[in-house]
């Protein structure tokens, strides 16, 4: 058993940063009322990770076998090309977080904010898993795959992941319903994995306007991998 929970991650919102994302005056009655959001979510928060280390079976054309699992998808298959091992991980904002916002459903602004807030947390408690995979098993180059952000690795795929370790829902307070969708809704699946050139999700996601991409969107690598659904 190599898995590994991460139970204790710090939570630490730049409340500067967030007044300027929301475009509020900082001496504003509003700043005051975010600020006191933000305490609350920061006392609260309990985000959580958790990871192993996978090691691949076998490859096919468009297919890996990870442990006794098949993960099928074009991409995936391909950007696994020179991988032997990977490291499949859950993440969450935390359910004491994703409870404590249903106070705010009825107040549209302010449910805008707090659902910024989980999200931010659940990146958070990424980039903690993220260093510590990269402080602990390997120290190159990692980037990382989503069963259900792209059509070629569809969402029914999470099922394995999560079948990949052993009670989840008690380990990190993540349940995956019969969508395969997770709650808390601020959580995520995947896998990470060595790579000499950095794979984003973004590259082949046509979506403008997206506020959270990270690359330029490939056009013909996306049209490559169309053609092959």
């Amino acid at each position: 058993m190599n898995e590994k929970l991460l139970d204790d991650i710090e939570l630490n919102f730049d409340i500067i940063s967030l007044l300027k994302q929301f475009s509020i005056t900082s001496n504003s009655a509003e700043a005051k009322k975010m600020k006191k959001i933000t305490k609350e979510a920061s006392k609260l928060a309990k985000p959580k990770g958790l990871y192993k280390t996978s090691f691949i079976k076998e490859k096919g054309e468009d297919y890996i076998i990870l442990e006794e699992k098949k993960l099928k998808s074009q991409i995936l298959r391909d950007n696994l090309d020179s991988a032997e091992k990977v490291y499949p991980y859950i993440v969450t904002c935390g359910r004491e977080l994703e409870k404590w916002s249903k106070q705010f459903k009825d107040n549209i602004l302010i449910n805008y904010y707090v659902d910024v807030l989980k999200s931010k947390a659940l990146n958070i408690a990424r980039k903690k898993l993220k260093k510590d995979i990269k402080n602990n098993k390997f120290q190159g180059e990692i980037s990382k795959m989503n069963p259900g952000s792209l059509p070629n690795w569809p969402i029914n795929e999470q099922r394995k992941l999560f079948d990949l370790f052993n009670d989840v829902e008690r380990k990190v307070d993540v349940k995956l319903n019969e969508n395969y969708l997770m709650y808390p809704v601020k959580s995520a699946s995947g896998l990470w994995f060595p790579s000499e050139v950095k794979f984003e999700n973004c590259q082949l996601c046509p979506k403008k306007d997206c506020p959270n991409r990270k690359t330029n969107f490939d056009k013909d690598k996306y049209h490559s991998y169309a053609k092959s659904e």
